[in-house]
């Protein structure tokens, strides 16, 4: 058997005794096999300790990588984080056998910045590995900063609590990323509660939302989770923040409100718990949302080629038959096209259709209706291709 195979066979059985023999004959530490796989991340990646000590000591380089992707830090905190390459699970010594390396890694100046999927090593460990890979990261120099790593903690299925914890005191910040309605959305009953509280006693804003519109207070509402929209009543939360769209796809309009949501899903316990707080919700979501009104026409875009282009202000008149376009929101209509008046003067949105002169377009669907700073955004499609309509309130 040539020194080269011996050398691989050891980094799969943990023989260092024969690594170190094969290394002084004059195996490169470094060489990768037919995979692409440096030996120090094979060694990571198999959990042999003694192995990645003899190859760091060998003088392995602690940030070769697989193809440009995982590094043996990578691995080690990918492969230690609950599943064998066969896909059972780990048991818990077999878990925490890859902290060493973790820790051996990283003291032989393995680079905690580097990225692996477009994740760092810290984003990484929050995500998937143990408390004290990530201890051992933050110790190392990795920043508790870094971008959307509470979110992450909040995912995650390892020592989530613990992670929590550790990213606040290390300074994290409880408003990057909305990790309060992230926690609401993610977690159950007495956990949603403990960890909502937390993120609030450590200076979480109780309003964030996410970019669907969502607070802690609806993703609550909708979790039916009556202590956790207690909580956020307490600290403040407003019940009037509109959805911009259905994160749970449970049949709600954008628009709607946290009071809106308890009423439709007639939650009498989280109705009163919220005209208690003194925030007894408006009878429509459009009138409790401000988006009753006037709202002028100030850009049309068109389809060509799949690419969408803006239309000159004098093309919109053979589009909608009059140069002024609006469209009025009435307090007893809805959201999402029901009963809205008209646009131009000749176009109206009736039933979740776009018509033209009373006569539905075909074929004619929803393919949008956005709203966000102060804008409002209605797309659909015909046999001409997709048309969107953006409106400013006047």
């Amino acid at each position: 058997m040539s020194n080269t195979q011996q050398f691989w066979d050891a980094i799969e059985s943990g023989d260092a005794s024969v690594l170190r023999d094969a290394v002084d004959a004059g195996v490169d530490v470094d060489a990768t096999d037919d995979f692409g796989f440096p030996p120090l991340v094979s060694a990571a990646h198999h959990a042999r300790l003694g192995v990645v000590l003899a190859l760091l000591e060998a003088g392995a380089n602690p940030n070769a990588r697989v193809r440009e992707q995982d590094t043996a830090l990578h691995r080690a905190l990918r492969f230690g984080s609950g599943t064998r390459r066969d896909g059972r699970p780990l048991n818990d010594a077999e878990r925490e056998s890859y902290l060493p390396i973790i820790q051996a890694l990283l003291g032989a100046g393995a680079d905690h910045t580097l990225e692996s999927e477009g994740r760092s090593a810290l984003a990484l460990a929050v995500e998937q590995a143990s408390i004290g890979a990530v201890e051992a990261l933050l110790a190392a120099g990795a920043s508790a900063t870094e971008r959307g790593l509470l979110s992450r903690a909040i995912r995650s299925r390892r020592d989530r609590d613990a992670k929590v914890s550790l990213l606040l005191r290390e300074g994290a910040d409880a408003d990057e990323g909305c990790p309060l309605p992230h926690a609401a959305n993610t977690l159950f009953d007495d956990r949603a509660v403990a960890t909502c509280e937390e993120l609030l006693d450590a200076g979480a804003s109780v309003d964030q939302v996410t970019e669907g519109g969502w607070s802690a207070l609806t993703h609550a509402i909708a979790a039916e989770n009556l202590p956790l929209v207690q909580l956020l009543l307490s600290k403040g939360a407003r019940a009037d923040l509109p959805i911009r769209y259905d994160e749970h796809q449970a049949g709600l309009s954008p628009g709607m409100t946290a009071a809106h949501i308890a009423a439709h899903f007639e939650l009498t316990d989280f109705v009163d718990a919220i005209a208690a707080a003194g925030q007894a919700p408006s009878s429509d979501p459009l009138e409790s949302a401000g988006l009753v009104g006037r709202w002028r026409l100030v850009a049309v875009s068109t389809d060509h080629e799949g690419e969408m282009y803006a239309l000159a202000e004098e093309d919109w008149i053979d589009l909608l038959g009059a140069p002024d376009g609006f469209l009025e929101l009435h307090a007893d209509g809805r959201f999402e096209g029901r009963e809205m008046s008209e646009i131009g003067g000749t176009w109206a949105i009736v039933d979740d259709a776009l018509r033209f002169d009373g006569e539905e377009l075909e074929p004619s669907m929803w393919v949008s209706m956005e709203l966000g700073n102060r804008q409002l955004v209605i797309g659909y499609d015909d046999d001409f291709g997709r048309r969107e309509f953006r409106f400013e309130r006047e």
